[in-house]
């Protein structure tokens, strides 16, 4: 029976430096997630990704296209393709028939009576 509690006493012990030991690195571990996660929220908390250019980059002609039902001024590209405007990040800009501009845009899903064109946001626009 001597030789079993002797047996007994030293695996306690063993048992207990384990859990300590477990308890320790369970410690440092989730200080080190803690401080990971501040760190990784901080740089994916603004996504540059998405940044809207204010850089006019695309050249086109102004069309005055009110004789079709719901158009007003279309933007008419080089290659003749034609983009509806329906939103302006510009607001005091006098718009002429054949006005040649520079301008930015993305495209808007949305609908529109005007069927002509592709319907975009204008995001930056300057006359050339």
């Amino acid at each position: 029976m001597g030789c079993y509690c002797r047996f007994k006493t030293r695996f306690l012990g063993f048992i207990n430096k384990l859990v300590e030991k477990i308890i320790f690195l369970m410690k440092h571990i989730l200080t080190f997630l803690i401080i990971f996660s501040v760190i990784l929220s901080v740089f994916t908390a603004c996504n540059p990704s998405k940044k809207i250019s204010n850089q006019c980059s695309t050249e086109g002609t102004l069309r005055d296209m009110t004789g079709l039902d719901g158009c007003k001024f279309l933007i008419e590209l080089e290659d003749g393709s034609r983009l509806n405007p329906v939103e302006y990040s510009v607001k005091s800009f006098n718009f002429e028939d054949g006005q040649q501009i520079r301008f930015s845009y993305e495209k808007v899903e949305m609908m529109n009576v005007c069927m002509a064109g592709q319907t975009v946001k204008v995001t930056c626009l300057q006359l050339l």
